[in-house]
């Protein structure tokens, strides 16, 4: 005990309470080593040692750890392993002392007997660590951790939470007549401390010939208004109000907004002309033949709003393929693998793709050059089937031999 000899086993040791080393050693059998702690009470401390003989310290042991969480590493005796596919292999076989500790999570120590030439396996549930978190705002805010409620301030504007997870998670800070709120916050164990000041804030109310509108006040989102009846919390003050929506020139006007009032605003939106860009045709040319390599080709495109979209292939004056479709604002691409109407592969050569849109009176079309080239063959099919094929052979080998 403590590097001081003490006799033989059985024996009972009487010694002062803290932490003693503890060494046991016979012949023919590898030495047992443990740090043992003694509590101040009169309690007996019960130590059962198994010690290994030599020639079986010689097979290596696994410990196989199952956990609700991913584990990295473990301390095994103080010594640090790293956990891969949550195995620790060719280990000596005896006790360990366990310890592991994870980010966010209470630390969990336990004591485990590993067998020679064995897998142990342990089964881990670490605890969430916590914290508490102490809130400074306006008096009876309402406060929500992740999207759920937790509580309202008191009339000092002040909450106290307790038993918080650890980590990363964000808090919001809504009342009425002030805009909502939000910080992303670490949360440790112990006492969290935030202050979260609110902007005083008035209504916003849009009467509008089109729904929904984005509103966006000094170049920052506030969110959309679906309707005549939607309305949102805007910051009090002189600001610049900025409508859009996709299909309408934005709408940008400075106004005042006081606190607890309602601001109304009638805007008469301007439609956008209707209008095809940034067309790309890719690859260009292509080769339909059945390679597996540019096969096919994109056409994409840009729609300034919602139309009936016309995609045609030309040679001279013959139509060689045609598709319509209706496509919304935005961006588009549109897929072609050199077929006619009737499927059939088309031969080699230089197309003409035109593309127009329309919508009401509004009609408009532009063209660009097609090539089609399926002499150069690359045998990319082949080859991937090929490579696909020895993956599967060597993967059946594999589960074969185990």
């Amino acid at each position: 005990v403590d590097n001081i000899y003490k006799g033989n086993t059985p024996s009972d040791l009487h010694l002062l309470p803290g932490i003693h080393t503890l060494k046991l050693s016979k012949s023919g059998y590898v030495d047992w080593t443990r740090q043992v702690e003694l509590p101040i009470t009169m309690q007996k401390t019960v130590v059962d040692a198994k010690l290994l003989p030599v020639e079986k310290s010689k097979q290596k042991a696994t410990l196989k750890i199952k956990a609700n969480v991913k584990i990295k590493s473990v301390r095994l005796n103080g010594n640090l392993f790293t956990v891969k596919n949550d195995e620790i292999t060719e280990l000596q076989p005896g006790d360990y002392i366990v310890q592991i500790s994870e980010k966010g999570y209470e630390p969990f120590t336990g004591q485990i007997y590993i067998a020679p030439g064995t897998t142990f396996t342990l089964v881990v549930n670490l605890n969430r660590s916590q914290g508490n978190i102490y809130i400074i705002t306006e008096p009876f805010a309402h406060i929500y951790i992740d999207n759920r409620f937790v509580g309202t301030t008191d009339f000092n504007g002040e909450l106290r939470l307790k038993g918080i997870y650890t980590g990363v998670v964000h808090i919001y800070v809504q009342k009425d007549w002030y805009i909502r709120t939000g910080i992303e916050v670490s949360v440790v164990e112990g006492l969290n401390q935030y202050y979260i000041p609110l902007q005083r804030a008035g209504r916003l109310h849009i009467s509008s010939n089109v729904y929904p509108v984005e509103v966006l006040i000094d170049g920052v989102d506030y969110g959309k208004i679906t309707d005549e009846y939607h309305w949102l919390y805007a910051p009090i003050g002189y600001h610049r109000i900025r409508l859009q929506h996709p299909e309408y020139e934005d709408y940008c006007k400075d106004e005042f907004i006081e606190f607890k009032r309602t601001l109304s605003l009638n805007v008469a939106m301007k439609e956008l002309p209707l209008r095809i860009e940034n067309v790309e045709i890719s690859p260009n040319p292509f080769s339909p033949n059945n390679d597996w390599y540019e096969d096919t080709t994109d056409i994409s495109f840009t729609l300034t709003k919602t139309a009936n979209v016309t995609l045609s292939v030309w040679q001279g004056n013959e139509l060689v393929y045609s598709r319509t479709a209706i496509e919304r604002y935005g961006r588009h691409s549109l897929n072609w693998s050199g077929e006619d109407n009737e499927g059939k592969i088309i031969k080699d050569g230089k197309y003409t793709m035109r593309l127009s849109a329309s919508r009401e009176e509004e009609k408009i079309g532009l063209q660009k050059e097609i090539f089609i080239d399926t002499s150069h063959y690359t045998y990319t099919k082949e080859i991937t089937i090929g490579a696909l094929l020895v993956i599967a052979t060597l993967t059946v080998l594999f589960l074969i031999n185990q």
